[in-house]
C-alpha cells in the first residue's frame, strides 16, 4: 500500500492548517482523526447514547487538496 501520515487531533483545526500540515508530510495522503464528543454523537430519545464505543471523525488530505 501507499504510505499515509496519521494525526490524532485533540481539537478542531481549520482546513488551511490541515492542508499545510499535509503538505509538510509530503506523503500521498494525510489522515486526521478527532474524537467525537458525546454532545456531537447521536443520543436516543431516552437520553442515552446509542453507542458504547468511541466514535471518531476522519478527514483525508493530499498535499494539494482535501
Amino acid at each position: 500500500g501507499n504510505p499515509a501520515a496519521v494525526c490524532f487531533l485533540d481539537e478542531d483545526r481549520d482546513d488551511q492548517w490541515l492542508l499545510s500540515v499535509a503538505a509538510e508530510f509530503k506523503t500521498p495522503v494525510t489522515c486526521y482523526l478527532s474524537r467525537i464528543v458525546e454532545s456531537e454523537a447521536h443520543v436516543s430519545p431516552n437520553g442515552s447514547s446509542t453507542s458504547t464505543f468511541p466514535r471518531f471523525r476522519l478527514r483525508w488530505f493530499t498535499p494539494l487538496v482535501e
